[in-house]
């Protein structure tokens, strides 16, 4: 009898073994870093592993301080939020399995533009002089400027400080402009697409 026990403890040891065995991870795959703005990077990757589970951080790439590791479960992509304009950052990441081991970390650097123009610009009319722009933008801005042209050629711009609209005053009555806008700075000369009014 104690010899089938013995038997017995060994088959299971066994089947405890095979299944308690480490998953292999390949890294993660075509790393690339996308959808750039003043303030904002996707890192978007391939699945290299079934069942594996992503982890992602970033530091400036001047700086030595990585953030803290990021959860992202089974997604392959993770935007990052709140960079400054202008500045190199390296982004990377790893793929984890439920047994706690880990693939070797996969690491890019992406720099972010150094502004970004509005998604989105409405205009209305106020009045037969004035009209009301607001502008939807996902960055932070220090100004806002509008750029007003009449079909004969004569361009003038106004500047504004961050607000939920803007007014254009002293417009010609029943005249049409060219209306362009953009929250980078003047000298980069960087504008909306073409709006007319």
């Amino acid at each position: 009898m104690k010899r089938i026990y013995c038997l017995l403890f060994l088959f299971f040891l066994s089947g405890n073994y095979v299944f308690a065995q480490d998953c292999v991870l390949n890294p993660p795959k075509g790393l690339k870093v996308v959808d750039i703005t003043s303030c904002s990077a996707k890192l978007q990757w391939k699945a290299g592993a079934q069942d594996a589970k992503y982890q992602v951080r970033y530091k400036p790439a001047a700086g030595t301080v990585w953030s803290n590791w990021i959860k992202v479960k089974k997604d392959t992509f993770f935007t990052f939020t709140g960079l400054a304009s202008g500045k190199k950052y390296d982004y990377e990441v790893l793929a984890k399995c439920t047994d706690g081991s880990e693939s070797p970390i996969i690491t890019k650097s992406a720099k972010t533009l150094s502004c970004s123009l509005p998604e989105q610009v409405i205009i209305q009319a106020t009045n037969s002089n004035t009209i009301t722009i607001t502008a939807a933008t996902s960055c932070p801005f220090a100004m806002l400027h509008v750029r007003y042209t009449t079909l004969a050629g004569l361009a003038t711009i106004q500047s504004f400080s961050p607000a939920a609209s803007y007014q254009v005053n002293g417009l010609i009555p029943d005249s049409t402009y060219k209306i362009e806008v953009s929250t980078c700075k003047l000298n980069m000369n960087t504008w909306t697409c073409l709006l007319y009014t």
